[in-house]
């Protein structure tokens, strides 16, 4: 179980450090935030990568695995 949860929490690390990434490419270096460079296909794949996996996703599959849930469908079905 230690081990679950341990690779849950790196691959939230992992997802926030994408979003992240994606946040930084809308700013150009040294200079203000570049709207134009923002679109909803970006703000849906921030979203999707950053917000709803720590906020939702994360705290429910933890609980799942600290609850031994052991049906691996009902935990996929919250990724």
């Amino acid at each position: 179980m230690y081990y679950n949860i341990l690779d849950l929490l790196l691959v939230a690390y992992q997802s926030t450090e994408y979003a992240q990434c994606l946040d930084c490419l809308t700013m150009r270096e040294g200079s203000r935030q570049d709207f134009l460079l923002f679109a909803s296909s970006r703000y849906e794949a921030i979203k999707n990568w950053k917000a709803s996996f720590y906020s939702l996703n994360l705290p429910v599959r933890v609980v799942m695995y600290l609850a031994q849930i052991s049906d691996e469908k009902s935990r996929d079905d919250y990724s």
